[in-house]
């Protein structure tokens, strides 16, 4: 069922996340899966990553204001991650006045890791799946993303037809997904373009799966709209984690981690 992989190192256990908890598999062999899997990751783009290499599928950069996507055009096939820092002569500028000023988060590259980094090689992270590969499209820049390129970027990663605003259409992607993973949202409620989309994926057999957020609040947008796997944190010990949101949205909760700034303080961290 699977490819043959070289012997692997044990870890220590200081090396694990709660290793209390943890449970291996006989012998501490590595389960894996059987079969190549894609999805697609709505982010900031990736950058060039070891962990990566050879686990991106071609994408695409649909942040439409040139301003915002910081490499010098709109949309364009490369989805790479030019960065999304916001400096003080950003901030001073009308376009960027009511963004919080800071450095690059390369958000789009450790989304894309979690999901699909190269693992059992000794080095770096674990990925949730091994033989992942991750067709990144990239829809957020400086100050975040604006709901249309979300929206685009949606029915991009799902193969349908996307308008390049000149009066024709983007190439569709070559790599159609069933999965797309969005994490982050706005506080927003869910509007019609959000749902009207994910309805349309939805009848395709495309599930968007998207985090609860991190306000210790209502549930974001798009994960509170209906019909989306909204996925909330969880601590070590299985409660919810002091900063994930939550509500009557949240579809499942898994493991997040956890920090001090709670009210149990150091109590509950890991």
């Amino acid at each position: 069922c699977c490819p043959p992989r070289p012997p692997r190192p044990p870890w220590p256990a200081s090396t694990i996340w709660s290793p209390s908890r943890s449970a291996a598999a006989p012998d501490g062999e590595v389960t894996t899966t059987p079969a190549v899997w894609s999805g697609s990751v709505l982010d900031t783009g990736t950058t060039v990553h070891g962990e990566l290499q050879d686990h991106l599928l071609p994408g695409f950069d649909l942040v439409s204001r040139a301003d915002m996507a910081n490499d010098g055009d709109g949309r364009d096939p490369d989805p790479a991650d030019p960065g999304d820092w916001v400096s003080p002569d950003d901030h001073a500028s009308a376009s960027f006045a009511e963004c919080s000023m800071g450095d690059s988060s390369w958000h789009g590259t450790v989304v894309a890791g979690l999901i699909a980094a190269r693992t059992d090689d000794g080095a770096g992270v674990a990925a949730i799946n091994w033989q992942g590969r991750v067709v990144p499209v990239r829809v957020a820049g400086k100050c975040g993303a604006a709901v249309s390129d979300i929206v685009d970027g949606m029915r991009w990663a799902a193969g349908l037809d996307v308008p390049d605003g000149h009066g024709g259409l983007l190439p569709r992607s070559v790599h159609p997904v069933r999965v797309i993973n969005i994490s982050f949202g706005g506080k927003a409620p869910c509007n019609a373009a959000y749902q009207s989309a994910i309805d349309e994926l939805r009848a395709l057999g495309v599930v968007v799966v998207a985090a609860a957020g991190n306000e210790h609040g209502a549930v974001l947008r798009p994960a509170s709209c209906r019909g989306v796997v909204a996925v909330a944190a969880l601590n070590r010990d299985g409660f919810k984690t002091h900063y994930s949101s939550f509500g009557p949205q949240v579809t499942l909760a898994t493991v997040g981690g956890d920090d001090s700034g709670g009210t149990w303080g150091s109590l509950l961290t890991d």
